[in-house]
């Protein structure tokens, strides 16, 4: 994929051996290239092009914009409600229906035998909802002890798992990013073929595997 902007003397492109760092240095227009980014992924009007090849790419079917690490939500109900339509999916499949009809069979069962057990005129449906049992096990993806790449990684590689190829847009990020495992995430991304851009203010560190395009305070283009 690449990304071009009318003001940009640069295509930033995710199809080659390092990753795209785009460094605008302008405190407004960073706050204004995010904001316009941000309101095209949301369906409106804006200078940016996504594509792939020669076909323009739809930024709000084909891109996600972070904001920060706090946003990178892997059980937000976008994530949960794709999630469960692809285990429904799964469910329903001729090597899968039999024991999902056990499965639902023994609820129904414990329903019926727990019921008998309050002097109470009970009743329940005998339609067994799979989303429901799905939220009423809190089923989600795991991402429990991992550092700040590994949860990048795994975000990507599962958002495009369920939403197909993406690019991701992390804003903020590169400083959380400790300097001694960097590289290693970059190769880890580089290799599974991990669409994004870090979106960014100053950089001062650049490192090797990182294609920096800068706008500086006075809005010239410098290509590193």
């Amino acid at each position: 994929m690449k990304l071009s902007y009318p003001e940009w003397e640069k295509t930033v492109c995710m199809e080659e051996q390092d990753i795209p760092v785009i460094s605008m240095e302008n405190p407004l227009y960073h706050y204004d290239r995010l904001m316009e980014l941000y309101r095209q992924i949301q369906g409106d009007a804006g200078g940016f092009v996504l594509f792939e090849e020669e076909t323009h790419l739809d930024l709000r079917k084909k891109s996600v914009l972070l904001l920060s690490p706090l946003d990178m939500d892997f059980n937000n109900r976008k994530i949960l409600i794709k999630l469960f339509a692809a285990l429904r999916e799964k469910a329903m499949t001729e090597s899968f229906y039999r024991e999902t009809r056990t499965a639902m069979g023994n609820i129904l069962t414990y329903a019926e035998h727990l019921s008998q057990q309050v002097p109470l005129p009970l009743t329940y449906d005998m339609d067994v909802d799979l989303m429901e049992m799905m939220k009423a096990i809190h089923l989600r993806i795991d991402m429990e002890g991992m550092n700040l790449p590994e949860q990048m990684l795994s975000f990507m590689k599962n958002w495009n798992i369920l939403f197909g190829e993406t690019c991701f847009f992390f804003h903020g990020f590169r400083d959380f990013l400790p300097k001694e495992i960097k590289e290693s995430f970059y190769n880890n991304a580089l290799e599974e073929k991990l669409q994004f851009i870090l979106l960014e203010g100053k950089c001062y560190d650049k490192i090797e595997l990182e294609n920096l395009f800068i706008i500086d305070e006075d809005l010239c283009q410098i290509f590193e």
